[in-house]
């Protein structure tokens, strides 16, 4: 394969390597999301994206309304809030359970409990 920065098949060993332990964290994460979206959301790994340093590591979302996937920068603020909570909790477990069940607590101090509907606060904090 050669040094660990060379790219082979437009991504580079190292995005690899992160690509897959970032789909745990996706995987962890869209069990949240899911319930925070009732069901509407559901983050994915954009593969499409050729000869970029970020390569393998780009977010898109899936939106079950529309049927589409698009770029998860398309999120108005409330749904950026609800997928950036989602994935620090995937991430948190994640950790937590590849290093012998290690307890992450973690406090969310955000103003983006601010944009959230009544039901979706009360979503959130359910999932907290």
């Amino acid at each position: 394969m050669g040094k660990y920065g060379e790219k082979r098949n437009n991504i580079t060993f190292q995005n690899y390597v992160l690509a897959v332990y970032f789909q745990d964290v996706l995987d962890r994460a869209n069990d949240r999301l899911r319930i925070m979206t009732n069901n509407q959301y559901h983050m994915r790994l954009d593969t499409g994206k050729k000869g970029n340093a970020g390569s393998g590591l780009e977010v898109n979302i899936f939106d079950s309304h529309t049927g589409k996937e698009r770029s998860i920068k398309t999120l108005s603020g409330g749904e950026t809030f609800k997928a950036s909570m989602a994935l620090a909790l995937g991430l948190s477990d994640v950790v937590q359970s590849q290093n012998g069940g290690v307890k992450l607590d973690s406090v969310f101090i955000d103003e983006g409990f601010g944009t959230l509907d009544e039901e979706s606060l009360s979503v959130a904090m359910d999932i907290l």
